[in-house]
């Protein structure tokens, strides 16, 4: 969670991580048999691409702050945990998305305002798809 709190400075990062993070929370947790848990991990990347979306609209005015980036992780962190404990999410699906925060770190383009954000999500969705791949293995037989 630490690491997704210290976005706040970057809200183009900050809004890919919570966008990579519930769609990956909501994709693992469909797939590790947990419907209701996977909608509200979706729906947090569904307010997380609003906020992106305005980013992208309204440019530097929007500001992420620790209110953006501490829920985003701690409801995703609750999300995910909560997906292994009831439902039948590998705990290598945790590890993937924890990668999250680290992925969206990766350098973004200095072009146009509105294309950092989109890139800085297609960074964080591959961690995401990550997790999304694990859980879709681990049922299969597929060992770690």
């Amino acid at each position: 969670m630490s690491s997704t709190v210290a976005l706040h400075y970057d809200p183009a990062r900050a809004g890919a991580a919570g966008l990579a993070l519930g769609l990956g929370a909501g994709v693992s947790a469909v797939l590790g048999a947990s419907a209701l848990i996977g909608q509200y991990g979706m729906a947090l990347g569904a307010a997380c691409g609003g906020f992106l979306l305005l980013l992208m609209i309204l440019g530097p005015r929007v500001s992420a702050g620790i209110s953006l980036t501490l829920t985003a992780s701690v409801l995703a962190a609750l999300l995910s945990a909560g997906a292994v404990l009831l439902a039948q999410l590998h705990w290598a699906s945790l590890a993937a998305l924890a990668l999250v925060p680290v992925f969206v770190r990766f350098p973004l383009p200095a072009s146009p305002l509105w294309i950092r954000p989109v890139v800085a999500s297609v960074y964080g969705l591959l961690a995401a798809g990550g997790a999304g791949a694990l859980a879709w293995l681990a049922p299969r037989g597929w060992t770690f």
